[in-house]
């Protein structure tokens, strides 16, 4: 009996260990730039490193909110233009771009070809009728990574750029993290000139994300109708 047992044990390691050794799916870092302009619109620039682990994948999907509501509840969609992907040395990736209203989904890779461990995605993109005016200030309320992830975040950045420099004190910078209702705040925010940047404190779980709140005053830049 005492044979039986060993052997049993002696069997189901080797089964049992490669497994909790497996590499998990994970975005290793998410660091984005948007570029405010003087005409209203801003640019987006997302630099993914996406870790695939041991798992055999075509690609990533990426979602992209379209549809935006204004301080008055009014919904309405904005014009996401310009887009494109590429790999970490500038070579396009493969994509494909459908929409249901809401949301622009990516889905990001080739159909043909399955591919594993780490892949750098760097999408951009314009957004035209993305700022919110306020009798005050604008603002600019951004999802940056969306909350459709399916996997974490080890760290998650983003460098918002004013298109001029503006007193620290007339600058409103706020962030939260979670899901896409969420007030949590555990994350950074700081500024210099005309840079805000904005930070994750901890790893983002599974769907949740990360959003960037900046005001600034009146007149920097055009309004969009």
């Amino acid at each position: 009996m005492k044979k039986i047992v060993l052997f049993f044990v002696l069997f189901f390691v080797p089964f049992f260990v490669p497994l909790t050794l497996l590499h998990a799916e994970e975005i290793k870092s998410f660091d984005a730039s948007i570029a405010i302009g003087k005409d209203g619109s801003f640019t987006v620039s997302e630099q993914i490193l996406y870790d695939f682990g041991s798992a055999e994948k075509h690609g990533i999907f990426r979602t992209i909110p379209h549809e935006k509501v204004n301080s008055d509840g009014k919904r309405f969609l904005m014009d996401i233009g310009s887009l494109s992907v590429v790999d970490g040395e500038e070579k396009p990736y493969d994509f494909t771009k459908s929409t249901d209203g809401k949301k622009i989904e990516l889905k990001i890779g080739d159909p043909n070809t399955l591919i594993t461990g780490e892949h750098a995605y760097v999408i951009r993109y314009t957004v035209r009728g993305g700022l919110t005016y306020f009798s005050d200030h604008d603002e600019l309320y951004w999802q940056v990574t969306g909350t459709q992830w399916q996997v974490p975040m080890q760290a998650v950045s983003v460098a918002i750029t004013l298109p001029e420099a503006i007193e620290e004190s007339s600058v409103r910078m706020t962030c939260y993290t979670g899901s896409s209702d969420s007030s949590n705040s555990d994350c950074t925010t700081s500024y210099a000139k005309n840079l805000i940047t904005v930070s994750s404190n901890q790893p983002i779980s599974p769907g949740e994300g990360v959003t960037a709140v900046v005001g600034f005053p009146k007149n920097i830049v055009a309004v969009l109708e």
